[in-house]
């Protein structure tokens, strides 16, 4: 089991809720200090440089809850970067993630003559949900144009896509697994595959 934070380093942590069912630490930094080598990995190397507090969500197993808090923050603050296999014209900018589960935020970019096609149908072993809000594609297996507004929620093996966007278009999608105590090794690679 993980050692409490409060325990090792009380200085930069401390309980600012705690139930039966959750724990929230505060965990505070002053300006060009970094996060003790001790705190969890999930979160290492937040904070550092830049004066601040986080909070983190302990569940009652004493695991850290999903993704780390972040307040309001300016989207435009994150990087959109190619996807993973790369299809060009195709970018997201991914707002939070938990490297320990799998879990992701994140905006995806179609820009304007974007065909998906190369990966063909995806399927993968996660959730999905999705709402486009700029834009719209056509899925090329179902024949449909979706549209700002839209929206899609896929458990884990739904097939989907391939999609062309003549104009250009982004959505907000979360990605989990059913079982977030799963470490991504054990559930599998965040990438969407193309299915056979």
């Amino acid at each position: 089991m993980a050692k409490d934070p409060v325990q090792t380093n009380p200085e930069n942590y401390r309980v600012a809720f705690e139930n039966e069912r959750v724990r929230v630490l505060e965990y505070s930094t002053l300006l060009g200090t970094r996060r003790p080598s001790t705190a969890t990995p999930a979160l290492s190397g937040r904070g550092g440089g830049t004066a601040g507090t986080e909070h983190l969500l302990i569940d009652e197993l004493g695991g850290e809850v999903a993704k780390p808090e972040f307040e309001f923050t300016p989207t435009s603050s994150v990087e959109f970067t190619p996807c993973t296999p790369h299809i060009e014209g195709l970018s997201e900018a991914v707002l939070a993630r938990d490297d320990r589960n799998g879990c992701v935020t994140r905006i995806l970019k179609f820009e304007p003559g974007t065909d998906t096609s190369p990966n063909g149908v995806l399927v993968h072993d996660f959730w999905e949900e999705v709402f486009i809000f700029e834009g719209s594609f056509v899925d090329q297996r179902l024949n449909r144009t979706f549209n700002t507004g839209d929206w899609a929620t896929r458990p884990p093996g739904m097939k989907h896509g391939p999609w062309v966007s003549a104009t250009g278009a982004k959505m907000f999608e979360v990605r989990y697994y059913q079982n977030t105590d799963s470490h991504p090794d054990e559930v599998g690679p965040l990438q969407d595959r193309a299915s056979e």
